[in-house]
């Protein structure tokens, strides 16, 4: 008896302890599921607040939106209401009918004077190119009269040359007469813009070369277009400052030894010449020369 006692103590014993051990589990898992679920509904709780911030942004700008546009509709409501009361009190009374015809009629003459002044337009720059067109066929006839720095005159230029003997009549018959002065201001304004791009080789080759001069033209050839250096080989020369008048050379200080002149005058027998150098130019009149270019 005593050992069956003993035995059903141990059994009950040991289910104690077994029912304490599963007791132990089921709240640590409980525990832990319970652990674990707060970090996830802690995570959704920050989603959702992100998802709820980014609505209320997009739920603010949409109502702005709303309000622009419920604003336009009234402003372009209003002008329309604005327009037609208007139209209304001007028909509604003869004299106020009146004045709203002549508004139409206004309104129609500005468009109609557009158009014609705009057509006007037209026509005068076509004629005034056609007449830049007969000048340059007739020195095409005429190469005595011209001369290779016309190939970089702007077309401004001769737009003013031939306003210089103004539209052609019928009397005008001799042409050499009528394009003696749109020629002679070619001319001039031919060597003067292109002393310009000799001015700027000579002033680039001077920064290469610490201020110097070139010895020859020809070593102007880095410094600017090849047409341009071409030219300046053949129709220009190297000239010691000396030849320049000493009035003028005081009175603008120039303080260069040398500089670059047309070989010969651009207009036949013009007294008028134009020196180039780094720093600028400087024109004079020096004795005639009776040469032809």
């Amino acid at each position: 008896a005593g050992t069956v006692v003993s035995t059903s103590t141990a059994i009950a014993t040991t289910k104690a302890i077994a029912m304490t051990t599963l007791q132990k589990t089921i709240t640590g898992v409980a525990l832990v599921t319970a652990v674990g679920t707060g970090i996830f509904e802690a995570r959704q709780a920050a989603r959702l607040r992100g998802q709820n911030q980014t609505l209320q942004q997009q739920q603010t700008s949409m109502a702005e939106r709303i309000r622009q546009l419920q604003q336009d509709r009234d402003d372009a409501t209003n002008q329309l209401a604005a327009e037609l009361a208007e139209n209304q009190r001007l028909q509604s009374d003869p004299n106020e009918e009146e004045l709203l015809r002549l508004r139409s009629e206004v309104t129609l003459l500005q468009a109609v004077t557009t158009q014609e002044a705009e057509r006007s337009t037209a026509i005068a720059a076509k004629s005034w190119l056609g007449r830049v067109n007969r000048l340059k066929k007739y020195l095409k006839e005429h190469p005595d009269k011209t001369m290779p720095e016309f190939q970089f005159l702007a077309m401004q230029r001769w737009l003013n040359a031939v306003e210089i003997s103004g539209p052609q009549t019928e009397a005008d018959t001799n042409l050499d007469e009528y394009y003696h002065g749109p020629i002679y201001f070619l001319r001039t304004q031919a060597e003067s813009d292109f002393g310009v791009r000799i001015e700027v080789a000579l002033r680039k080759y001077a920064e290469a070369n610490q201020g110097q001069f070139p010895t020859d033209l020809s070593q102007l050839r880095l410094y600017c277009d090849p047409k341009v250096e071409t030219l300046i080989e053949q129709l220009y020369e190297i000239k010691p400052a000396s030849i320049l008048p000493t009035d003028r050379v005081k009175e603008m200080n120039i303080k260069t030894d040398w500089v670059v002149v047309r070989k010969e005058p651009a207009v036949p027998d013009s007294t008028s010449r134009g020196a180039y150098f780094a720093g600028g130019n400087v024109w004079w009149n020096s004795l005639r020369n009776t040469r032809k270019p």
